[in-house]
This record gives structure tokens, C-alpha cells and sequence, in this order.
């Protein structure tokens, strides 16, 4: 039998040597603010930083050993745990396509993200786990992301891992939760951790 703190204290984990990491233009980046989403009722903190920089973040983190916690909106067409993919075709006539093929993907600036949570196509609806880097064909990055729902079945592709395109990442993520020893001694000065 666990309580909250026994549970805890058995994992060792130490709570503060993680940071949550998120890139939106309504705060000044390098600050830290509250993000007002509904699963953030705990009032957590979060950092404010580029949206290149969040990429350059999480690639720095999993080229170091580390893994993330991933909040992000997966209520996309082009979310699709069936085929293991996530990604954001330039052209919506290519969504069906994009399942089982590469398409041309959308660039994502940090205005388009902005715009896309403020008129609430991005929130925070799942949580998932970065473990690692895929590349396509073309050479092309992917993030190797592991869901929670399973790992076998007719509705489950990649043995329950998401491929989920840079684009994707960027557009439809909300925040990663990261190791501090995984940052970039140049994010840590700038964060002032």
C-alpha cells in the first residue's frame, strides 16, 4: 500500500530536477508563466522559449540518453495511432494519403502555432512519452513517441509507437517536461535555473 509521498520516495525521483518547456509568443520568451489550459489546474510553471529552440530542446535531450514527457493535441485527422504517424500534410487533400505515404508537410512558424491555439485547434488533450529519433527514407526526423494505448491489435501500428513529424511537433505540442541535465548549458543560463 502507497501513499502519494511513499510512492515517491520509492521511485527516488526527485522532482525538482525536472522543468516543463513550452513556446508561445503571449509571454516573453526565456520567462517562466502559467499556461491557462485545462489540464494545468495544478497552476504548474512553465518555460517560455523559442519554438526552434523547444525542437533544438528536445533533440538535445534524446541525443544525450534522456527521454520527455510529451503534452500535446491529438485529436488531428493526421493523428493516427492505427498507422503509427503523426503529421501535418501541406495540403488537407493529402490527409488519407499521409497515413501510408510521405507528403510535403506544412512549415510551422510560431505565428501559425499561436493562431491554432488561440482559436483552440491546439490544447492540451494526451499525454506521451519522446524516447527516441526515427528517420524515413528520405532522411527525414521523426520523433519515436510511446502511447499508452496498447501496443497490439488492428487499431495499433508500430507496436504502439507514434512516428511523429517535426512539423507535427511543433504545431500541435503543448509542452515536454524535461531532465535539467538534458538542456544545453545555453538554455540553462538563459532560464536562469
Amino acid at each position: 500500500v502507497y501513499t502519494p509521498m511513499s510512492f515517491l520516495e520509492m521511485t527516488k525521483i526527485n522532482t525538482s530536477d525536472y522543468i516543463t518547456l513550452t513556446s508561445f509568443l503571449q509571454q516573453p520568451f526565456y520567462t517562466t508563466f502559467i499556461l491557462n489550459i485545462p489540464d494545468n489546474f495544478s497552476n504548474g510553471i512553465f518555460y517560455n522559449i523559442p519554438l526552434d529552440e523547444l525542437v533544438n530542446a528536445v533533440d538535445d535531450a534524446l541525443e544525450k540518453g534522456y527521454s520527455l514527457a510529451l503534452d500535446c493535441d491529438v485529436s488531428e485527422k493526421t493523428f493516427s495511432q492505427k498507422y503509427g504517424v503523426a503529421v501535418v500534410p501541406e495540403n488537407i487533400e493529402n490527409n488519407e494519403k499521409a497515413m501510408t505515404y510521405i507528403v510535403e508537410e506544412t512549415t510551422v512558424s510560431p505565428e501559425f502555432r499561436q493562431q491554432e491555439f488561440e482559436n483552440y485547434d491546439t490544447t492540451d488533450d494526451h499525454l506521451m512519452h519522446i524516447v527516441g529519433l526515427v528517420k524515413d527514407q528520405n532522411g527525414t526526423e521523426y520523433y519515436k513517441v510511446k502511447n499508452s494505448w496498447g501496443t497490439t491489435g488492428e487499431r495499433i501500428g508500430n507496436g504502439g509507437f507514434v512516428y511523429m513529424s517535426k512539423a507535427f511537433f511543433r504545431l500541435k505540442t503543448i509542452s515536454v517536461m524535461v531532465h535539467k541535465d538534458a538542456l544545453s548549458e545555453k538554455v540553462k543560463s538563459l532560464l536562469t535555473l
